[in-house]
C-alpha cells in the first residue's frame, strides 16, 4: 500500500514537472512586444535607437504627416515630420528617401532628394519639372529612360545635359516648336535628331563653322536650303537616304549636294531648265543660276 502510494505521488510530481515546463516555454514564446509597429510604417532605422539613446516609444511608431517614414526618422535625416513632402517639389518625403539607412541623394550635392528642391542640380526646380501639371514630378519622364526628368541630368536623352540646354538658367526653345530644347530630342526642327548632330555620333558638331552647332542650326551646311527642306525623300526625317549624289554626305551637310561642281549655294531653289528639279538637286541643270 504504501508502495503504491509512493510511486502515484513520483507520478503526480513528474506531470507537475512537465507542466511547469510547458508553462514556462509558453511564458517565454508568447512575451508581448514593448511596442507593435504599423505594417504601413518603414520601421527600423535609425529608431530605436537614435544617436546612441533609445527613442521614445511614440516618437519611433508615429508618422504625423503620413508619409510613411516614422517621426523619428525624419528628425533624424533632418526632415519636417509634419509635412509629408519637406521640400515642396511634388514628391512625398517617403518616396524621395528610398532607402532610410542611406537616402538618395541624386546630384551627391550632399543634400538628400527629400530635403533637395532641385534633386537633379539640372538648374530646373523638380516641381517645375511637372510637364502635365498633375502636381507630381514623378511621372513625368520625356526620353522614356525609366528615369523622371526631376532625377534625369539629360531629360530628352539627346546627349546634352539638361542644364547645358538652357540659357542663363531659362529655358530655351530653339525651333519654336513649344517643346523647350531640354525636353525636344530635335531641338533645331530639321528632322534630324540632336543626338546625332551633336557629340559622340556626329562627324562635326558644326559643319559650316557659323559659330552655330548643327543641333541648333537650321541650315546645317549654310547652302541656303534649310535642313529639313533637304528630305529628299520625303519622309519626314534626315535619314542616310537622304544623299542626293551618294556620295557618302548627307544633302543637309553638303555643300554641292548634287556633285555637279556648282555650290548648292549657288545653285540656288529655282529649276531653269523645266524638269521639276530645283537647280540644287539637278546635275544637269543649264549651269550655276549664281
Amino acid at each position: 500500500m504504501v508502495r503504491s502510494f509512493i510511486v502515484i505521488a513520483a507520478l503526480v510530481a513528474v506531470g507537475c514537472a512537465e507542466d511547469e515546463a510547458a508553462t514556462s516555454e509558453t511564458t517565454a514564446t508568447s512575451e508581448p512586444l514593448t511596442q507593435v509597429l504599423p505594417t504601413t510604417i518603414s520601421t527600423g532605422f535609425p529608431c530605436p535607437p537614435i544617436d546612441g539613446a533609445t527613442a521614445s516609444e511614440t516618437s519611433a511608431v508615429a508618422d504625423t504627416d503620413g508619409d510613411l517614414l516614422t517621426d523619428c526618422q525624419e528628425l533624424y535625416h533632418g526632415l519636417d515630420p509634419a509635412n509629408a513632402d519637406t521640400d515642396g517639389d511634388g514628391v512625398n518625403d517617403f518616396v524621395e528617401v528610398d532607402d532610410v539607412t542611406d537616402p538618395r541623394d541624386t546630384d551627391n550635392d550632399g543634400v538628400i532628394d527629400a530635403n533637395d528642391d532641385d534633386d537633379d542640380d539640372d538648374g530646373i526646380l523638380s516641381i517645375d519639372e511637372d510637364l502635365d501639371g498633375d502636381g507630381s514630378p514623378a511621372n513625368d519622364n520625356t526620353d522614356g529612360d525609366g528615369l523622371p526628368n526631376f532625377r534625369d541630368a539629360d531629360d530628352d536623352g539627346d546627349g546634352q545635359f539638361t542644364a547645358d540646354e538652357l540659357d542663363g538658367g531659362a529655358a530655351r526653345d530653339t525651333d519654336g516648336d513649344g517643346d523647350d530644347d531640354h525636353v525636344d530630342a530635335d531641338d533645331d526642327g530639321d528632322g534630324f535628331p540632336t543626338l546625332s548632330e551633336y557629340g559622340p555620333e556626329a562627324a562635326n558638331d558644326d559643319i559650316d563653322e557659323d559659330g552655330i552647332p548643327n543641333h541648333l542650326d537650321d541650315d546645317d551646311d549654310g547652302d541656303g536650303v534649310l535642313s529639313i527642306d533637304e528630305d529628299v525623300t520625303g519622309d519626314g526625317l534626315i535619314s542616310f537616304a537622304d544623299d542626293t549624289d551618294d556620295d557618302g554626305v548627307l544633302d543637309i551637310y553638303d555643300d554641292d549636294d548634287d556633285d555637279d561642281g556648282c555650290p548648292t549655294l549657288d545653285d540656288g531653289t529655282d529649276d531653269p531648265n523645266g524638269n521639276g528639279i530645283p537647280a540644287y538637286l539637278d546635275e544637269d541643270e543649264d549651269g550655276c543660276s549664281a
